[in-house]
């Protein structure tokens, strides 16, 4: 679900949104698809290290 300002992000502090809801807070479209990146990168090195 999106949410539309007047909002801010907790990560960047970005106020134009969308917004997706991470929990009771809420974050910016940009920071939850670079967020999701990271975990991805993340999981794959995991992996790769678990082998």
């Amino acid at each position: 679900m999106r949410y539309y300002g007047p909002l801010e992000c907790w990560d960047c502090g970005d106020t134009g949104g969308p917004f997706v809801r991470l929990g009771a807070s809420l974050l910016c479209e940009d920071c939850d698809d670079a967020g999701k990146a990271v975990l991805a990168e993340l999981r794959a090195r995991a992996a790769e290290a678990g082998q």
